[in-house]
């Protein structure tokens, strides 16, 4: 349904997991690249030119909406590793990450949430329905070996999982399941020359057991499935669309500093989103099946042990940034259309903000996606900015490659401005 809508986003405010989703392959070393045509992001307010795919920006108007968002969806995924919940007010769906598979060797045993002293969070997170019954809560599983490859081999094993799938939803009072095996036919203990085959027919299995009544997701790769030594990596995107709701696209760590980890368009990158759209579009998926992912942290490095190895969430950078003689600046990087940090003087990591989101949220929507995700709310402040930057993003009319205005304000998060301008 089309609506005209406009949009007021609050500015702003990033976590390990084991469930997180990761880049498909570490990215090489890119050439540095300086930063082009960027405008202080915190020290003035501005209005800037949006550049993919030939949008631009003409004018503002005032915001009147209403706080619903129809049937677009806004998802926010649950780290068990922190006792930090989503917002009701500003959330649809929450993945909970994560549940692990139990295995006996090569026999299926049935799964559990991990990590044992977890404080009942997965029970909070379902006692948000009380608060909101319409809000959609799904069981995401995360893969920490070759437990996913071993189980889905075998027929009788995956029709088993699907079926404590059912009895686990029915229980608990969820709405379904989220599968984020990161990825078939990658990685050690992978089976390329079947993995993919055999997720396929998990899903299927999944949904004949499941019926129509559950939600049953994926966290999904790059690209669509692709041949390598051995067989194929990643999904078959057209044998699994029938059976499964939607998609949660893994739009961040595509590659690290110097190169942005979370752009639109950064050709100097391993890769970003409006690649990873056109695999989408080009294997025929759905576009309202899609959902455009953004990262509540930032992205330094991938190499371990060494200084911001992980995730640095939104809500660190901002202190970092108002820490008294700091050496961290910021400013927004209009081709990448992604705030970046720098540390005395060097491009530290690019992360999304209110400002990013905006711009995600407003892209995603003239292609036609069905919705918003974030990994993971654990990075956002306590009022949160990001979260409500998410939300507001999905209340925008429909559009086809239309053109549209934002507005970023100071460093005290005033209100940003989304204005759709009609053709």
């Amino acid at each position: 349904m089309k609506h005209n809508l406009m949009i007021i986003l609050t500015l702003i405010v990033g976590g390990l997991t084991l469930c997180k989703p990761k880049p498909v392959n570490p990215p090489e070393d890119p050439k540095p690249v300086t930063p082009e045509d960027t405008t202080t992001h915190y020290d003035t307010t501005y209005v800037d030119t949006f550049r993919i795919d030939t949008v631009r920006v003409d004018t503002l108007v005032k915001d009147t909406t209403i706080d619903l968002v129809n049937d677009r969806i806004v998802l926010s995924y649950a780290s068990v590793h922190y006792d930090i919940k989503p917002s009701v007010k500003y959330t649809t769906h929450i993945c909970f990450s994560c549940a692990a598979l139990d295995m006996d060797g090569s026999t299926y045993k049935g799964f559990s949430i991990t990590n044992n002293n977890y404080n009942n969070r997965f029970e909070k997170v379902v006692a948000l329905k009380q608060k909101k019954p319409e809000l959609k809560i799904l069981l995401s599983f995360g893969n920490f070996g070759n437990e996913f490859s071993v189980m889905v081999a075998d027929s009788a094993a995956r029709r088993q999982f699907a079926k404590d799938c059912l009895a686990f939803c029915q229980n608990k009072g969820i709405d379904g399941i989220d599968l984020d095996w990161e990825f078939p036919g990658q990685g050690t203990g992978s089976d390329p020359a079947h993995d993919v085959d055999n997720f396929t027919e998990l899903v299927k299995v999944c949904r004949e057991v499941m019926g129509n009544d559950y939600l049953i997701t994926f966290a999904g790769a790059i690209c669509d499935k692709q041949q390598c030594t051995g067989g194929w990596r990643y999904i078959d995107l057209k044998a699994v669309e029938p059976y499964i709701d939607f998609v949660n696209l893994m739009n961040y760590d595509f590659s690290q500093a110097p190169q942005p980890h979370n752009a639109l368009v950064a050709s100097g990158a391993y890769w970003d989103i409006l690649r990873s759209w056109k695999n989408y579009d080009k294997a025929g998926f759905p576009m309202n099946k899609l959902i455009m992912g953004v990262a509540f942290y930032g992205r330094h490095t991938f190499t371990s042990g060494v200084e911001d190895a992980g995730e640095l969430f939104y809500k660190d950078i901002l202190i970092r940034l108002q820490l008294p003689n700091t050496q961290y600046t910021t400013s927004y990087h209009k081709l990448w259309d992604v705030p970046v940090l720098y540390k005395n003087g060097t491009m530290w990591c690019s992360y999304d903000d209110p400002q990013s989101i905006a711009a995600k949220g407003a892209w995603a929507l003239s292609k036609g996606m069905g919705g918003i995700m974030h990994w993971q709310v654990a990075g956002d402040n306590t009022a949160c900015h990001l979260q409500k930057a998410c939300w507001k993003s999905m209340k925008q009319e429909d559009r086809k490659d239309t053109t549209f205005t934002y507005v970023t304000d100071t460093i005290h998060y005033q209100d940003t401005i989304i204005t759709p301008v009609h053709k």
